[in-house]
């Protein structure tokens, strides 16, 4: 937008500095950079206020991450306003590949918006599916495609360069358009793997950003692609103001997003940026050099696919505590949950260690170090440790012999894991069943752990803790 007051221009005032595309790059990065600092914390304010508790944590991950639950997310939009409002005022808006690369990046970052809008509403680590992410994707990526090689010159059109090799162009016809729209929507990926939780991509992602800034603008420019001997594709320079708002913004974003995070760049910027580098290889016709100079987000994209954790990445236990929640049948007062108490007390004694010495006998389970037993009106638990800490899994039939022996009795009863949550971590499954009718969701319940309990036996080990219970209790008058 500022371009245009080059017409009150006479050649050798103030103004004829917006001709130059470097003078505008750095306003851009100016803009952006100040854009960051002056939103960055009323966006994180709001963003704070709207989303309540956050970005949601997966339950598998590892237990660190669980420190950052309640940051909030879609960070991402101080990064795409910073950008888009650089990029209007400082770029050539005359210019086909400026609003290319714009529309592509506002395109993924509304997809990465509903994409958060989702996770955090419903609270769900599931967000938009990605059928319907990667079907929007294709769309603009083919459309962004398309338009690029409309102003390509006639020579470049529908072809593959190589880098290194000038001479050297690959034909691909009609398949331009699916392998641009590959490196589109492979770029976008790649940044929103490589930014996950931790916010690790927007250093490189400006990295790549700058470099393939420096690029556009060589190759818009004649006596630059003489010299290096690449491929002229006039109109791609003002592409660096673009990328310089990338690099502002990002940085503006960092001041925030730097350890301890105040907000997450979520879907809403990752899938931006990506769609945004992608669109600038293809517009400047340097596809293959984008695996180049984006090599730190492809080679974490290899990574993350390499070493990512499989369900059963943590074993189920490996902490000297064997740890279980009971729920005794319906009505049952303190006084007949401490009798319960004793009578476990009663068959765990004979196995103390402090009782018994520290040695137990060939078939029987590992002796007791300590344990406790813990009943209240609303909860009840207990817990023992392992002599020998290698077998303090083996407690465990003993502890379910010692509750289950009172008729109607729930619970589970697991070796705690040194990482984790929840009573068997990663190897458990919540289900949640709600209805206007509580008779009925009763109903419903006990028909769910009579099929369970066919499918899975106590005796494989299966354990089931319905909450609140299974019987109305005490329903109120």
């Amino acid at each position: 937008m500022l371009y245009w007051l080059t017409l009150l221009s006479d050649g050798g005032d103030f103004f004829n500095l917006f001709r130059y595309i470097t003078f505008r790059a750095g306003g851009a990065f100016l803009t952006a950079l100040v854009f960051g600092f002056l939103f960055g914390k009323p966006l994180i304010a709001v963003l704070r206020k709207r989303q309540g508790k956050g970005q949601p944590i997966r339950d598998d991950g590892p237990e660190g991450h669980f420190v950052k639950a309640g940051t909030p997310t879609m960070g991402g939009l101080l990064i795409v306003g910073a950008l888009l409002t650089s990029t209007l005022l400082w770029a050539r808006l005359d210019n086909p590949f400026v609003w290319m690369v714009l529309l592509v990046t506002m395109a993924f970052a509304a997809i990465g918006f509903a994409d958060d809008y989702a996770k955090v509403s419903k609270q769900t680590t599931a967000g938009v599916s990605s059928r319907m992410r990667l079907l929007l994707g294709f769309i603009i990526a083919g459309s962004a495609a398309y338009w690029a090689a409309q102003f390509h010159p006639a020579e470049l059109q529908n072809q593959l360069a190589l880098p290194v090799f000038k001479n050297t162009l690959i034909n691909l016809g009609y398949l331009f358009v699916p392998f641009s729209i590959i490196v589109i929507v492979g770029a976008a990926n790649a940044v929103n793997l490589t930014d996950g939780l931790d916010g690790l991509a927007i250093m490189p992602v400006m990295i790549a950003a700058g470099a393939l800034g420096v690029i556009a603008y060589a190759v818009g420019r004649v006596d630059f692609t003489e010299y290096l001997d690449v491929h002229y594709v006039p109109g791609t320079g003002e592409i660096l103001v673009f990328t310089a708002g990338i690099f502002g913004g990002g940085l503006g974003f960092l001041w925030y997003n730097a350890p301890p995070a105040a907000v997450f760049m979520g879907d809403t910027g990752s899938l931006a940026l990506g769609g945004a580098l992608g669109a600038i290889a293809v517009a400047t016709k340097h596809e293959l050099v984008l695996a180049i100079v984006g090599g730190l987000v492809g080679a974490s994209v290899l990574f993350s696919f390499l070493l990512w954790p499989k369900v059963e990445y943590l074993p189920t236990g490996n902490r000297n505590l064997v740890f279980g929640i009971i729920l005794p049948p319906p009505g049952y007062n303190l006084e007949t949950t401490a009798r319960i108490a004793g009578e476990f007390e009663a068959k765990i004694l004979p196995h103390l260690a402090e009782r018994s010495g520290p040695e137990s006998k060939p078939g029987e389970p590992p002796k007791v170090r300590r344990f406790f037993f813990v009943a209240s009106r609303g909860l009840t638990f207990l817990g023992a440790a392992a002599e020998d800490p290698t077998r303090v899994k083996e407690l465990i039939p003993l502890l379910k012999q010692a509750i289950y022996a009172e008729p109607g009795t729930f619970g589970a009863i697991t070796q705690r894991p040194l990482f984790g949550r929840g009573i068997g971590g990663s190897r458990s499954i919540d289900l949640n069943i709600s209805g206007p009718n509580l008779e009925d969701v009763l109903d419903v319940a006990k028909k769910g752990v009579e099929l369970i309990n066919k499918s899975l036996p106590r005796s494989e080990g299966t354990q089931i803790r319905p909450k609140p219970g299974l019987e109305l209790g005490a329903p109120e008058v």
